[in-house]
């Protein structure tokens, strides 16, 4: 069961998993009572976690907390209604703190003033204009192309040289990628 949920996701799961412990750990919840969590644990978790952090935050916390049930075959008790009920206020009373400001889009004239500060001639500099210009122009997402650290990469999930090509399509040369792995299409997908 552990394998449907991606690596990222457990990573978030577990971080919710460890603020649920250290709320438990600071109101002195015995360890017996955390799992099955009764919902009024839960609740009373959610509603302390509503005034420091983002509803994302918070629902990401429930989630993990559910997973965590899951995995070690405990009945989940607490109402998907009041759970909601909560999630939904939680994000109301958000500090503003919690929030990342919006961001613009990318634009063209942002790339290409990014791409002017780069040296042609840095193997580094280089290296970043590929990968932003890629991203940019296949409309993809970072994730889809980069590698978070040099032991996180798996041929399943991240594009190597032998997935990369030149087609021509209406004449014209183009590259394509095939992506093993999308957000959007686990199964992955081309992009040109």
């Amino acid at each position: 069961m552990e394998k449907g949920w991606e690596p990222g996701t457990l990573s978030t799961y577990g971080s919710g998993l460890l603020l649920f412990h250290v709320f438990c750990d600071e109101q002195s919840i015995e360890e017996v009572a955390r799992c099955p969590a009764d919902p009024t644990l839960l609740l009373a978790f959610l509603a302390t976690c509503a005034d420091n952090y983002s509803g994302s935050t918070i629902t990401n916390s429930l989630h993990g907390i559910h997973a965590w049930h899951l995995l070690h075959g405990v009945c989940w008790a607490p109402s998907r209604d009041k759970m909601a009920g909560i999630l939904t206020g939680a994000t109301k009373v958000a500090p503003a703190s919690s929030k990342r400001a919006k961001r613009e889009p990318w634009t063209v004239n942002m790339l290409i003033k990014v791409c002017f500060l780069l040296d042609p001639d840095n193997p580094f500099d280089v290296t970043w204009y590929a990968a932003l210009t890629t991203i940019f122009w296949t409309m993809a997402c970072s994730v889809e192309f980069l590698v978070q650290g040099l032991l996180d990469f798996s041929e399943d999930k991240h594009i190597t040289r032998t997935r990369v090509g030149i087609e021509r399509n209406e004449g014209k040369e183009v590259m394509v990628f095939s992506l093993p792995w999308t957000q959007v299409s686990p199964k992955g997908e081309r992009v040109s």
